[in-house]
C-alpha cells in the first residue's frame, strides 16, 4: 500500500496514477548513452511533479555540459558523419558509437537543499540555475522549457451568502464540557467525527478524587472526567475522544451523529493575508457569524496561525472558519491573545497518518479514524 504525495490518497502499489487527484505515480525515462529523456506523451506529468518540487521547496541544480555534442561534432567536421556512417554500416552503430564517442553530462538534482540554502552558500562550486534548464535536460527539445509555468486555469466559484454560511455552523457547532472547562467544537466529517481545540481535552477521561453517587447517596470516591458534548441543547451520545495531537494542536473526538454534513472540506489551502473568511461565534448563546480578513499570519507551535480583524466575544475557540465559498478551511484559535485561524491544511501537512484516514472517510473509502 502506498499513498499520493500530492493529496495523501491512498494508492494500490501498480497504480500508474492518483484516482483522486490524477497525479502522476510513474514516470518513463528513455535511456539514451549517458542522458535520459521523457517520453513525449508525458509532458504534463513531468509538469506536475517538477510543480510539487517547487511547492516542497526542491531546488533543481544542473551541471553544465562543456563538451561537444554529437549536433555540433556533426556540423562543424562533416567528415566525421561519413566515417560513423560506414563504420555503423560495416561493423554496426554500437562499433561506431564505441569507436567515435560523443561525452555528455548527466543531470544532477540536489534533493538535500531547499531554495534558501544554494541561494545562501556563496562558496558553492555548483552554478544555480532556473528549474526550465532540467526540463531540457529530461525533454528531447529546448521548446519545454514553459513547461514550468502554471496554466491559467480560469474558474468560476459560486460565493455562498451569509444566510447558507449560519445554516452550515448550525449543522456543525457544538458546545463542550470537560469538567470545568468549556468551548466549542466543529463536527467536519461524517460518523460525527468533531475537531476542537488541543487544551480543551486536556483532562479528558482522567481519573480523580470526588464525590460519586452509590445507592442513592454520594460517597467519596474516583470518577473519570467524561467530556459532554450538545448541539442545540441536545446531548450527543457516547463520547469517544480519537486523537490529541500537539502539531498542530487539535483533538478529534467522536459522537452519535445522524445529521447530515451541508458544506464541503478544504484541506488543501492556507488563507492569505487580505482573504475573506466567514467565521462563527456565540453571543448571548445564540450563535452568529460575521465576515473578517486575514490581517497577519503569526506562528503558533511552528505553526503558521492566521489572526483575522474580529474584535468580537472572547472564548470562542473551536468554532468553525468557512471561506467565501462554503467550505470548512478550519476553527478559530487564539494565537498571542487575538483570534486566529487554524488551517484543515496543517492536518494535512504536518498529521498525514490522520490525514489519510480523513481522506478515507470524506471519498467513502472508510468510516471510521
Amino acid at each position: 500500500m502506498r499513498y499520493c504525495p500530492d493529496c495523501g490518497a491512498e494508492c494500490q502499489h501498480d497504480d500508474k496514477q492518483c484516482s483522486e487527484c490524477k497525479f502522476p505515480l510513474s514516470l518513463k525515462l528513455l535511456e539514451h548513452g549517458d542522458r535520459y529523456k521523457t517520453t513525449s506523451n508525458q509532458k504534463e506529468s513531468w509538469r506536475k511533479t517538477l510543480n510539487l518540487l517547487r511547492k516542497s521547496g526542491i531546488h533543481i541544480v544542473t551541471q553544465p555540459d562543456s563538451s561537444m555534442t554529437s549536433n555540433q561534432a556533426w556540423v562543424i567536421f562533416p567528415g566525421i558523419g561519413i566515417i560513423v556512417l560506414i563504420l555503423s554500416v560495416l561493423f554496426s552503430q554500437t562499433l561506431a558509437q564505441w569507436l567515435l564517442p560523443v561525452k555528455t553530462t548527466p543531470v544532477s538534482i540536489d534533493f538535500n537543499q531547499n531554495l534558501s540554502e544554494v541561494q545562501s552558500s556563496k562558496t558553492s562550486t555548483t552554478p544555480v540555475v532556473s528549474d526550465s534548464l532540467l526540463m531540457d535536460a529530461l525533454k528531447s527539445t529546448e521548446a519545454q522549457a514553459d513547461l514550468l509555468i502554471e496554466p491559467e486555469v480560469k474558474e468560476i466559484r459560486r460565493i455562498v451568502p451569509q444566510n447558507e454560511i449560519l445554516q452550515y455552523a448550525q449543522s456543525s457547532t457544538v458546545s463542550i464540557r470537560v469538567g470545568s472547562t468549556t468551548g466549542y467544537g466543529s463536527i467536519f466529517l461524517p460518523g460525527g467525527y468533531l475537531l476542537t481545540s488541543y487544551d480543551l481535552t486536556e483532562k479528558a477521561y482522567q481519573r480523580i478524587k470526588g464525590n460519586v453517587s452509590e445507592k442513592g447517596s454520594f460517597v467519596q470516591g474516583i470518577k473519570i472526567i467524561e467530556p459532554q458534548v450538545q448541539r442545540d441543547g441536545y446531548v450527543l451520545e457516547h463520547v469517544r475522544l480519537i486523537h490529541r495531537i500537539e502539531t498542530p494542536p487539535v483533538s478529534i473526538l467522536q459522537v452519535d451523529n445522524t445529521q447530515e454534513l451541508l458544506f464541503p472540506l478544504n484541506f488543501q489551502k492556507l488563507p492569505d493575508v487580505g482573504d475573506e473568511l466567514w467565521i462563527t461565534f456565540h453571543d448571548n448563546k445564540v450563535l452568529q457569524v460575521e465576515k473578517v480578513k486575514v490581517v497577519e499570519s503569526v506562528q503558533l507551535n511552528q505553526i503558521p496561525i492566521q489572526v483575522v480583524d474580529f474584535e468580537g466575544i472572547s472564548s470562542q475557540d473551536g468554532h468553525p472558519v468557512f471561506n467565501v465559498f462554503g467550505e470548512m478551511v478550519g476553527i478559530l484559535v487564539t494565537a498571542d491573545g487575538r483570534p486566529a485561524l487554524m488551517a484543515n491544511i496543517h492536518l494535512r501537512e504536518k498529521a498525514p497518518y490522520i490525514y489519510r484516514d480523513i481522506h478515507s472517510i470524506i471519498t467513502g473509502k472508510s468510516t471510521a479514524l
